[in-house]
Parts: structure tokens; sequence; C-alpha cells
């Protein structure tokens, strides 16, 4: 007996009660509740093992509660480049939950669990119950999906709002009512206010926009565009409110990112994948075997309205293709340019593309056995490499500014000056501290010190990154001659010296 089977000959009742459990212990919802519940656990499981990294950090410093809300504006516009919004959030979360790292990340792993479940809605709006699911079950176990669901920045929240932003417009086109023109402008707002990539995820929900107007029948075109045209106000005018800083980064004329090499972009896709050979290889045949029962479909007259909305796969293609494309696309030719994009958090919202596609490959698979088989070895070999190969849980693989400062404030009884390269990235956990580190160098204390006949005692010297740790030979020829180190800490890419003069 089945559980839902099981569970209406427990209750028994009326028909409308019966009809109510269906509605919310079906099998579909009964395994959406098992990946979501996986999804958490995932998340949420060791989710302050490891440090805070400069980025995070940053996040900590520019959210600090304690920062007036000007301090707080005046930070973001002038060294941030997500708007205001997720910031705010986590404001409003340090005041509940209080001012710290766990917190932060508590953020992302919520919208990491809740975009686990918009990508389901996606894949069910555009195929059915069984690609969503599929789909929901991969980002589940995505060793990439669950990093930056443990990283304090925005990054699973626009990921969070641009599936919702596709399924709500997906929706729109399918049913075009005021309801669906409304919900989709809401969540394309928002989906603005965490990432200034998101403009060009909505150019390609224009560009989507306009082919289905193309295909409509003449005397339903006014209607689609005057609701598409109020979406489009709210959505203009839930933006604005960042033109400010919007402005600012146009404005940017360098970027630390390097520039394209003929590998960049099959390291950001191995990326997604969590770098697995295994799973590539797995991964592959699928995307190929999308494009053979993609073509291998011969419904006609593709480019009629009613007869595209019928038709799931070509209709799914179209908004896939263009949502993929525009980005792809855009990123591409401005990393050519003066300034490289690079980076794999900034084609985050070419994933949910890549595991719908890969699950209505899966779906498409005859038999559900050969289904059952095809999605349980890629989900095995996704979660052993996760927790097996790249050991997601326990390896230290962020700069251990934690265990460095921490160190610090341990044996720093005496009160002694502390000096960093990094004392702004530092500040997070030196806090609650009466001796907060200064930003010196070792370089600068050598230019400070190296004409004095009288030396300080006593200085802590915490760093992090060698990449900017540029100290030369001159100071470190005075360092050493001047001073014993009496305390280290060597940690992941982070350390501490305690500096003692020579008697």
């Amino acid at each position: 007996m089945s559980l839902l089977k099981h569970i209406l000959n427990t209750i028994g009742g009326n028909k409308m009660t019966q009809n109510t459990v269906k509605k919310y212990f079906g099998k579909t919802n009964l395994w959406l509740i098992v990946i979501l519940l996986c999804a958490a656990f995932l998340r949420f499981y060791h989710l302050d093992f490891q440090s805070m990294w400069m980025d995070e950090l940053y996040t900590m410093v520019v959210s600090n509660p304690a920062m007036s809300w000007a301090a707080f504006h005046k930070e973001l516009i002038a060294r941030e480049g997500f708007p205001h919004l997720y910031f705010i959030i986590l404001k409003i979360f340090y005041f509940f939950f209080g001012f710290t790292s766990f917190t932060a990340r508590s953020v992302s792993a919520i919208a990491g669990i809740a975009s686990v479940y918009a990508l389901f809605l996606v894949g069910k709006a555009l195929y059915n119950s069984k690609t969503g699911l599929v789909a929901a079950l991969l980002i589940t176990v995505s060793n990439y999906h669950i990093y930056i669901s443990q990283d304090a920045r925005p990054y699973t929240l626009y990921f969070l709002f641009v599936c919702l932003s596709f399924y709500r417009l997906i929706l729109f086109i399918k049913n075009t009512t005021w309801k669906n023109a409304l919900y989709y402008a809401v969540f394309t707002g928002l989906l603005l206010n965490f990432n200034f990539f998101a403009l060009i995820n909505v150019f390609s929900q224009v560009v989507i926009l306009a082919l289905i107007l193309v295909l409509l029948p003449q005397q339903e075109r006014i209607d689609f565009v005057k609701k598409s045209a109020v979406s489009g106000a709210i959505i203009l005018g839930m933006f604005a409110i960042n033109y400010q800083k919007f402005i600012v980064l146009m404005n940017y004329k360098k970027f630390w990112v390097s520039p394209p090499q003929p590998d960049s972009f099959s390291k950001i896709f191995k990326t997604f994948f969590g770098d697995s050979e295994i799973v590539l290889y797995l991964i592959f045949p699928l995307l190929l075997y999308y494009i053979f029962i993609l073509f291998k479909n011969k419904e006609e007259e593709i480019f009629n309205y009613k007869t595209l909305l019928n038709n799931k796969l070509f209709f799914g293609f179209i908004i896939l293709f263009v949502w993929f494309f525009v980005m792809f696309s855009f990123l591409m030719i401005k990393s050519y340019g003066k300034i490289s994009y690079l980076l794999t958090r900034y084609f985050l919202s070419l994933m949910p593309v890549l595991f719908i596609i890969i699950a209505i490959s899966i779906v498409h698979i005859k038999g559900k056995i050969k289904q059952g088989i095809v999605l349980f070895v890629v989900t095995f070999y996704m979660f052993i490499h996760l927790v097996v190969v790249t050991k997601q849980y326990t390896t230290v693989k962020h700069a251990q500014y934690r265990e460095a400062a921490a160190f610090v404030l341990k044996n720093n009884t005496e009160k002694i000056p502390i000096y960093s390269n990094q004392a702004y990235w530092y500040r997070f956990y030196f806090k609650d501290n009466a001796i907060k580190p200064k930003e010196l160098s070792l370089n600068k204390l050598y230019e400070k010190y190296k004409k004095d006949s009288i030396l300080p005692q006593k200085f802590w010297y915490i760093d992090a990154f060698k990449r900017f740790d540029s100290t030369n030979l001159a100071t470190k020829t005075f360092f050493n001659k001047k001073y014993n180190i009496k305390k280290i800490f060597k940690g992941h890419k982070a350390w501490a010296e305690l500096y003692e003069v020579r008697k």
C-alpha cells in the first residue's frame, strides 16, 4: 500500500478532505518535501565550518548593524558591486538572530533551499512535474550550489529570483492575466535589487516577449502589450532606487579578473558540476541527448502561438535558449573588451538552464527503470564528489582570518598594538575587542620606524593572502635584525606574528 493510500485510509472523512490530502501529500509533493529536506541538511551542515573569506568579511563590515544608515549607504556606493537589498535583509536578520557569521550565512542557506524549490517550479512550468523534481534533486547535490548557499554573499538570492522571475514569465506567456503580469513584475523587480547582472536576464526576457508578440494572433496583441508595459513600468520603478549605484558601476574602467583564456568557459562550465571529470562524462551525453530529442520532435507549425505552447519541447527550448544565449553572449563579448567577467559566479544565472536541460533529457529516457538508473548514477557521483573528493564539509578552503584573529585575541593579554595589511577585513573578528588592527603593512611600519632610535617593544602583525603580501627585502632585513618573532600562527592563507624587540 502506498503512503498516500495509507494516509487516506487513516483519515477517512469526506471527499473534500481526501482531495485536500491528495493535493498536499501526492507523490510529487512527497518527493519534493524529501528533496527540500535533503537540500536543507546539505546547506546547513557545517555552515560555519570555514572562516569567512574576503568578500564575506566585506559583507559583515558593510552590514554591521552598528553602522548608521548614512554610512551604510555611502560605503555601498563607494565599494560594493551589488544593490542595497541583500544587505538590508542581513540587518533585519541580525536584529532577530544576532550579528554573527552563522546568521549571515543562514540567509544564503535559506535562499539556497528556496531556490531548489524555485527550480522545481521552472521545470514543472516548462515541461512537467517530473522534470522539476529531477532538476531540483540534481541542484540539491550540486557542489557549487551548496558552496554559494554557505557563502555570505547575495548569489543564492540572485539564483532564487532568476528562477522565480522566469517561472512567472512562463506563466504570463501561457496565461496572460493581470495576476501573472503583476507577479512577474514584482519578482523581476526584486531580482534587479539583488544583482546588476539581472539586467541582462531581463533583456533576455524582453527578447522572449517580443518573439511571443510576433506569434500572437493580432486580436490578442494589444492586451499582451498593455500588460507587458505595466509590468515593465513596475520593474523600472523597483530598479530606479539603484540608479545611483548603477551609474557608479558603469564608470568602472578596470577590474581584477584575468582576461579570457582558451579554456576559460570550459573551466566555468566544469565548476558548475563540481570540477568532477566523472560527472562531466555523465552530463555531456545527456546534453547531446537533449539536442537529439529536440530535433526528433516533428511537430508542425511550431511558429503558431497555440501550437507552440502545446509543444513543450520547442516552447521550452525557446525560453532556455534565449535565457542562456543572451547572458552568455554578453559576458563573453564584454570579457574580450576592457573588463573581463570570466568568473563562475557571474555566469550563475545559466545554471538553472543547464540543470533543466539535463532533467528533460533524463525524463525522456524510455523506461522508468532506465530513468531511475541514470538519475541515481548522476546523483550518486555528484554526491560522492561533494563529500569524498572535494571534502566540502571537512577541508579548509578559505583563508583562516577567523583562526588568525582568535590566536591574537587569545595571546594579546598585554593589549599590544596590532598592525595589518588587511585591517579592513579583520575588523569583523575584532569588533568586540578594545585593541583593533591598524591599517599598516610591514613595509609602511619599516618606513615609520627605520629612522627612529626608539622602537616599539612589542607589536602584532596579522595578515592573509600572499598575493597581498608585498613585504620587500629591506623590510624583512630590518625586522629580522631588530626583532624576535615570539609567537607565530600559520593557518591556511592567513598568519599572525608577535614581534618583540631584541635586547
